[in-house]
Protein backbone atom coordinates (compact mmCIF):
# COMPACT_ATOMS: atom_id res chain seq x y z
CA UNK A 1 0.00 0.00 0.00
CA UNK A 2 1.41 3.39 -0.90
CA UNK A 3 2.08 5.97 1.79
CA UNK A 4 -0.59 8.28 0.42
CA UNK A 5 -3.22 5.54 0.43
CA UNK A 6 -2.21 4.40 3.92
CA UNK A 7 -2.50 7.94 5.29
CA UNK A 8 -6.19 7.99 4.33
CA UNK A 9 -7.05 5.31 6.89
CA UNK A 10 -8.18 6.93 10.14
CA UNK A 11 -8.96 3.77 12.06
CA UNK A 12 -9.27 0.00 11.75
CA UNK A 13 -11.88 -1.91 13.72
CA UNK A 14 -12.24 -5.46 14.98
CA UNK A 15 -15.74 -6.43 16.08
CA UNK A 16 -15.71 -9.48 18.38
CA UNK A 17 -12.51 -10.71 16.79
CA UNK A 18 -10.44 -13.79 17.43
CA UNK A 19 -6.71 -13.38 17.02
CA UNK A 20 -5.54 -16.97 17.53
CA UNK A 21 -7.61 -19.32 15.36
CA UNK A 22 -5.91 -22.56 16.48
CA UNK A 23 -8.53 -23.43 19.16
CA UNK A 24 -11.15 -23.64 16.39
CA UNK A 25 -9.36 -26.51 14.61
CA UNK A 26 -10.74 -29.06 17.08
CA UNK A 27 -14.19 -27.47 17.36
CA UNK A 28 -17.48 -27.83 15.49
CA UNK A 29 -16.71 -24.54 13.73
CA UNK A 30 -14.10 -26.38 11.69
CA UNK A 31 -16.49 -29.14 10.52
CA UNK A 32 -17.39 -27.27 7.34
CA UNK A 33 -14.03 -25.71 6.47
CA UNK A 34 -11.58 -28.49 7.47
CA UNK A 35 -8.84 -26.11 8.52
CA UNK A 36 -5.50 -27.62 9.49
CA UNK A 37 -3.42 -26.42 12.42
CA UNK A 38 -0.92 -25.04 9.90
CA UNK A 39 -3.57 -23.03 8.03
CA UNK A 40 -5.00 -21.76 11.34
CA UNK A 41 -1.56 -20.50 12.33
CA UNK A 42 -1.19 -18.66 9.00
CA UNK A 43 -4.39 -16.66 9.56
CA UNK A 44 -3.94 -15.92 13.28
CA UNK A 45 -2.91 -12.27 13.75
CA UNK A 46 -1.59 -13.02 17.24
CA UNK A 47 0.99 -15.39 15.74
CA UNK A 48 2.06 -13.24 12.79
CA UNK A 49 5.18 -11.14 12.89
CA UNK A 50 4.26 -7.49 12.64
CA UNK A 51 6.40 -4.48 12.08
CA UNK A 52 6.16 -1.24 14.01
CA UNK A 53 4.82 1.60 11.91
CA UNK A 54 4.55 4.97 13.59
CA UNK A 55 2.12 6.08 10.89
CA UNK A 56 -0.22 3.13 11.38
CA UNK A 57 -3.82 4.07 11.94
CA UNK A 58 -5.27 3.24 15.35
CA UNK A 59 -6.75 -0.20 15.83
CA UNK A 60 -9.99 -0.38 17.82
CA UNK A 61 -10.85 -3.74 19.36
CA UNK A 62 -14.56 -3.90 20.18
CA UNK A 63 -15.85 -6.77 22.34
CA UNK A 64 -19.48 -7.41 23.29
CA UNK A 65 -20.09 -7.44 27.04
CA UNK A 66 -21.76 -10.87 26.87
CA UNK A 67 -19.14 -12.57 24.71
CA UNK A 68 -17.22 -15.57 26.01
CA UNK A 69 -14.11 -15.26 28.18
CA UNK A 70 -12.02 -16.52 25.24
CA UNK A 71 -12.89 -13.44 23.18
CA UNK A 72 -11.89 -11.18 26.07
CA UNK A 73 -8.64 -13.06 26.69
CA UNK A 74 -7.60 -13.03 23.04
CA UNK A 75 -8.54 -9.39 22.56
CA UNK A 76 -6.58 -8.23 25.60
CA UNK A 77 -3.53 -10.30 24.55
CA UNK A 78 -3.65 -8.87 21.03
CA UNK A 79 -3.98 -5.34 22.37
CA UNK A 80 -0.92 -5.92 24.57
CA UNK A 81 1.03 -7.17 21.53
CA UNK A 82 0.09 -4.10 19.48
CA UNK A 83 0.91 -1.67 22.29
CA UNK A 84 4.30 -3.32 22.94
CA UNK A 85 5.09 -2.82 19.26
CA UNK A 86 4.19 0.85 19.51
CA UNK A 87 1.01 0.63 17.45
CA UNK A 88 -1.99 2.62 18.72
CA UNK A 89 -4.61 0.14 19.90
CA UNK A 90 -7.79 0.69 21.92
CA UNK A 91 -10.17 -1.66 23.73
CA UNK A 92 -13.89 -0.84 23.64
CA UNK A 93 -16.52 -2.75 25.59
CA UNK A 94 -19.87 -2.87 23.80
CA UNK A 95 -22.32 -2.72 26.71
CA UNK A 96 -25.39 -4.98 26.76
CA UNK A 97 -24.33 -6.77 23.58
CA UNK A 98 -23.74 -10.36 22.60
CA UNK A 99 -21.74 -11.74 19.71
CA UNK A 100 -24.57 -11.44 17.17
CA UNK A 101 -26.43 -8.29 18.11
CA UNK A 102 -23.17 -6.36 18.08
CA UNK A 103 -23.62 -6.22 14.30
CA UNK A 104 -27.41 -6.34 14.14
CA UNK A 105 -27.83 -3.12 16.13
CA UNK A 106 -25.55 -1.07 13.89
CA UNK A 107 -28.57 -0.08 11.77
CA UNK A 108 -29.80 2.18 14.58
CA UNK A 109 -28.48 5.74 14.13
CA UNK A 110 -28.39 6.15 17.92
CA UNK A 111 -26.39 2.97 18.49
CA UNK A 112 -23.43 3.40 20.89
CA UNK A 113 -21.11 1.19 18.81
CA UNK A 114 -22.06 2.88 15.53
CA UNK A 115 -21.40 6.27 17.13
CA UNK A 116 -18.00 5.04 18.33
CA UNK A 117 -17.10 3.71 14.87
CA UNK A 118 -18.09 6.90 13.07
CA UNK A 119 -16.32 9.13 15.57
CA UNK A 120 -13.06 7.22 15.22
CA UNK A 121 -13.22 7.11 11.44
CA UNK A 122 -12.86 10.89 11.32
CA UNK A 123 -9.29 10.80 12.61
Amino acid sequence: MSVSAQSKFKGAFSLAGLFDIRPLVDSFVNDAIHMSMESAEKVSPQLLESSVDATACPLHLIVPEFDTPEFFRQTKEYQEKMLKMGNPCYFKLANNRDHLDLIEKLIDDRDEVLTYLLEHMKG
